[in-house]
């Protein structure tokens, strides 16, 4: 590891500490160093974190989501199921009576629901003191949770790997209850993205210290395959990261506090830049489907 930078948290403002980052020479991999407690992370989330959002009205990319969803699950051909079908990695994409999904850091619990619409049995993690509420467990760390009964057909940790203290404790925990023949889905920003390289330090995808690993593909590869996993896909998604990471460039260099991350028309007018950058192999996030080998 080689010494990248100082930066701050720009996202939330959370704390006004800096953090040194790191970078590996061979594989690129970034992290915060010295690596924080769980205890201390913790402390940098905000209550307006977006994954703490309860709130049954979706923004207008949540509905887009569903809608697609709802028309692959559902066979229909249209423009949402052919346009934005790799937005949805998140989910799988059959009915499946009495098969068993799990998301890990699942948040206040909004995907659960719609899972359960489609007949899976759902059940998620998060952080938080020893506890069970409905289909959601607590706990500091997924391997100290005795209360899996189950293996899963279905294991999602999407935006969350990146959050992780301890990546290979969870990746070792996945691998005792994931069935053999089924799939892990990770999605995480892309630090080699064509974004990181321009907006560097203000791209919105950095979270500093929220992000306290920042990989890539070849991170990423090296690390499942030590641990008896093998990539079957990956995907580059890179849609409205662009002017998330403009506006953040905007608004620290030059006072702009202009939010306008909730715009369709400027989703639209940039989506032809992320479409070409995730064709290059480029894109600002990747999304993996692993299986046990």
């Amino acid at each position: 590891m080689r010494f990248l930078m100082k930066w701050i948290d720009i996202n939330y403002t959370a704390t006004g500490k800096s953090f040194d980052i790191c970078r590996c020479k061979k594989c690129w991999l970034e992290q915060i160093y010295p690596l924080l407690s769980q205890e201390k992370l913790l402390e940098y989330y905000p209550k307006n974190y977006y994954s703490y959002d309860t709130k049954e009205k979706q923004w207008y990319m949540e509905r887009i989501i569903y809608r697609t969803l709802d028309d692959i699950i559902n066979k229909k051909i249209s423009f949402f199921s052919l346009v934005f079908k790799n937005r949805i990695g998140k989910f799988p994409l059959k009915k499946k009576p009495e098969w068993n999904y799990l998301d890990i850091w699942c948040g206040a619990g909004k995907h659960l629901k719609i899972i359960e619409k489609y007949w899976w049995n759902s059940y998620g993690f998060e952080i938080g003191v020893k506890n069970k509420i409905e289909k959601i467990i607590y706990n500091t760390h997924i391997k100290y949770v005795d209360r899996w009964n189950k293996k899963f057909d279905f294991i999602s940790l999407w935006a969350v790997f990146e959050h992780l203290l301890d990546p290979i404790g969870y990746i070792e925990t996945i691998k005792k209850i994931l069935k053999n023949s089924w799939e892990l889905h990770i999605f995480v920003p892309n630090n080699n993205s064509v974004y990181a390289k321009i907006f560097w330090p203000y791209r919105f995808n950095r979270d500093i210290p929220r992000h306290i690993f920042n990989y890539n593909p070849t991170a990423l590869k090296i690390l499942f395959t030590q641990q008896w996993f093998k990539i079957k896909e990956i995907n580059h998604l890179s849609a409205w990261w662009f002017f998330t990471s403009l506006y953040q460039y905007l608004k620290c260099k030059f006072w702009l506090n202009i939010w306008f991350l909730n715009n369709i028309w400027l989703h639209i007018v940039f989506y032809p830049i992320d479409w070409i950058i995730n064709k290059l192999w480029f894109g600002d996030n990747i999304h993996l489907t692993i299986k046990i080998k």
